[in-house]
């Protein structure tokens, strides 16, 4: 039983990752407003994966997309060497402050944008629990 917990706190995270990832595959995640003339605007979305928005100044989908990358490498990793989970912890930790950042700065808030967010804080915090706990139980 003790076995198939402490599996299960190291696969939650790295499926709430890969969930993360899979949300910013879809053409509806970045929104872009374009002004077509003084008075009239465009809006577009794009993919996270998408350049287009890196043209236009719009860098965050990109770092988004190239963490989260490296974060489910480095959770694939981590069920192998346990020193990682703190690492994913504050990759994840950071796609949330930039998530935020994000919707202050270039006003591109999406509901897609709300769900990564919350799933990469639930997996930095599940990631954070899980080490105290592990941490207590070995003092």
């Amino acid at each position: 039983m003790k076995k198939a917990v402490s599996l299960l706190k190291k696969i939650v995270p790295a499926v709430l990752l890969a969930v993360a990832l899979e949300i910013m595959i879809p053409p509806s995640g970045v929104r872009m407003e374009f002004m077509i003339s003084p008075h009239r605007s465009e809006e577009k979305l794009f993919s996270f994966f998408s350049f287009v928005p890196l043209r236009h100044g719009n860098f965050v989908p990109v770092v988004l997309v190239a963490v989260g990358l490296a974060l489910i490498i480095l959770a694939a990793l981590s069920f192998r060497f346990a020193v990682l989970r703190r690492f994913i912890a504050i990759g994840a930790g950071f796609n949330v402050v930039v998530s935020v950042a994000a919707w202050l700065v270039f006003d591109c808030f999406t509901p897609f944008w709300a769900a990564i967010a919350v799933l990469y804080a639930a997996a930095a915090l599940l990631l954070l629990w899980s080490e105290k706990r592990e941490e207590r139980s070995t003092v």
